[in-house]
């Protein structure tokens, strides 16, 4: 995580919904919109953006929440973590 606000537009086919799941996670926390692929047309995505450029306002706070859900040592975890699972 960036600390971005995202427009989140996850694979129907991705196993274990996995990418659905965490762009749920990071849309509840208001880092970002989850918009499910069938949904998401040109037009659709050309008012998200114009909105956006227009009430620049509201992009302050979701980058806080997308900061939020991010962790500074995860590089130094999953290191750990494949480490521990390799020894």
């Amino acid at each position: 995580v960036i600390g971005r606000p995202a427009i989140l537009v996850p694979l129907p086919g991705a196993l274990d919904q996995d990418q659905a799941n965490n762009a749920k996670v990071l849309a509840e926390a208001g880092a970002g919109w989850l918009v499910p692929q069938a949904e998401l047309t040109p037009g659709d995505l050309a008012d998200r953006l114009t909105g956006l450029l227009c009430t620049p306002t509201q992009l302050a706070p979701m980058a806080e929440a997308a900061r939020a859900q991010g962790r500074a040592d995860a590089v130094k975890r999953l290191a750990e973590l494949v480490e521990s699972v390799a020894s």
